[in-house]
């Protein structure tokens, strides 16, 4: 069942529950239904035909959730833009995805119009102050209009999800109807989740995360989502100890809120499960939020399984910690040495998925799509090693990306703007852990320190690149980069420096 149809079931079955909260505005899953009829029908007047693509670059807000079902209703793909993205990023998406239209707020209209200048093709929407060449959000909304009656196929794409490749620019996991209701329903069956439940959801709709781990089991389940614009530590402590029953939140947001003043004499008796991801959770914070009530379930997901497939139920937070968990109904797993064979039990090799929620491929790229689902199985590039339980668990990462703050970074990304530098030989990016972010970059760079210092790097990153891709810390040596006698970088030699080096800590 498609988000489109959950929306209509909902609608028919629970007509007055409430579908959707955001600060005091509610809408029932009748209303919610007959918003997205209205818009999706503004949408056809638009212009945009079924697989044509729609952006939305705008932080949390009703009108995010509405634009995404509508596009669904007629066929057409949503595309979440990560707001933290650069004009010059937003280009390449927009570029790249072909979006017919894109939605907007204020926060960062000023980074859509520059992106969009000489896209004669594209038409930008905002929900805020209308500018030049901007038409209102209110112009889709068609007023009293009927469902459109289309039914997107199971293999039809719902959206289109960016991530980022070793070759440093982002692809675009095709992830259909069939991959987001596979998701949906077996994470709603081991989660549990009714319809009396209610989901909070302060992290990014651009992050795969939230639409299909958070907010598709939610409303497949009848329960209700609860928006927040942006995390707000204080906020969220007070939500999850008042209404909210079910909240999952990267590692950084639950090390936020271990910081805020009397966390520990709270009661969070109403928040009846709770899970973490983005990484592991550290064994002490585990303990102290068990301490505070809270026992925090784990898991393991990408982009390309459409953000999960594999858990760990609460019950083994503490006694399997490290662990991501098991396959949940109808996913498969394999742990594939390098010669191709199977592991033995804790037997390190790489983790291959299979299942219902695995993207169709990468968008406009038959090469990678290739690479990354050969044999009928999902390559993840991370190693991993299952126990005689069954219980599986990831060693290290078979690809360079970090984790920082709950969001991939690729460090070949990083390096080709370092390397774009005039006066750069060669940069090489590698990660050091952090207390706050979990992981953080070091960026070592090949360069004459007379010529190019730590700020200009640091200042040419800045102006390509989202914020939490920026280098904690940059190095600047002549022939700084260790490399094997092929001439390959050796990048556990940099992180290990990485940890040594003070230089690397500042």
């Amino acid at each position: 069942m498609s988000m489109p149809a959950a929306v209509r079931f909902w609608a028919v079955w629970r007509p007055d529950g409430i579908a959707l909260r955001c600060g005091e505005e509610s809408w029932t899953w009748r209303e919610l239904d007959r918003a997205t009829n209205e818009i999706a029908e503004g949408l056809a007047r638009a212009g945009i035909t079924a697989g044509e693509r729609v952006g939305i670059f705008s932080d949390n807000r009703p009108e995010w959730c509405q634009t995404a079902i509508a596009a669904g209703k007629i066929r057409a793909v949503a595309v979440p833009l990560n707001v933290r993205m650069t004009a010059a990023e937003l280009r390449f998406t927009l570029e790249h995805s072909g979006c017919r239209l894109l939605v907007v707020d204020d926060a960062h209209a000023e980074r859509a119009a520059t992106a969009a200048e000489g896209l004669p093709d594209l038409t930008v929407v905002t929900v805020g102050e209308v500018r030049e060449g901007f038409r209102p959000f209110a112009d889709l909304v068609a007023a009293g209009a009927p469902d459109p009656e289309q039914v997107p196929g199971e293999e039809e794409i719902a959206y289109l999800c960016f991530t980022s490749g070793t070759t440093g620019r982002p692809k675009a996991a095709m992830i259909t109807h069939g991959n987001v209701s596979a998701l949906a329903m077996k994470n709603g069956l081991a989660d549990g989740l009714t319809w009396d439940d209610r989901s909070y959801l302060p992290t990014s709709l651009s992050f795969t995360g939230s639409v299909l781990t958070v907010w598709a089991p939610i409303a497949h389940a009848g329960g209700t989502l609860v928006l927040a614009p942006q995390f707000d530590p204080v906020e969220t402590v007070e939500r999850l100890s008042t209404d909210i029953t079910v909240f999952y939140g990267p590692v950084p947001l639950w090390a936020a809120m271990a910081e805020v003043p009397g966390i520990d004499d709270r009661d969070f008796g109403g928040l009846r499960l709770a899970r973490a991801g983005a990484g592991p959770v550290p064994p002490g914070q585990l303990r102290a939020w068990q301490a505070r009530g809270i026992t925090l379930g784990q898991g393991y997901g990408c982009t390309e399984s459409s953000g999960s497939g594999i858990m760990l139920p609460p019950a083994d937070a503490i006694t399997r910690s490290g662990s991501i968990g098991r396959p949940l109904m109808g996913t498969r797993v394999r742990i594939v040495a390098d010669d191709g064979r199977d592991c033995e039990t804790d037997e390190v090799g790489e983790l291959l998925i299979r299942g219902p929620e695995v993207m169709a491929g990468y968008w406009r790229d038959e090469a990678e799509t290739r690479r990354a689902l050969a044999g009928g199985w999902l390559h993840t590039g991370d190693l991993a090693a299952r126990d005689a339980d069954g219980y599986l668990r990831i060693v290290d990462r078979k690809k360079d990306m970090f984790v920082s703050g709950g969001l991939n970074v690729y460090p070949a990304e990083v390096e080709r703007v370092i390397g774009g530098i005039p006066g750069v030989a060669a940069a090489a990016v590698v990660a050091r852990p952090d207390p706050r972010w979990g992981e953080v970059g070091v960026a070592f760079v090949d360069a004459d320190p007379d010529r190019i210092t730590a700020e200009d790097v640091l200042a040419a990153v800045r102006a390509e690149l989202s914020d939490y891709k920026v280098p904690r810390a940059v190095v600047v040596e002549r022939d700084t980069l260790p490399r094997t006698m092929s001439g390959k970088v050796i990048k556990p030699a940099l992180r290990e420096r990485a940890l040594a080096d003070p230089a690397a800590r500042s």
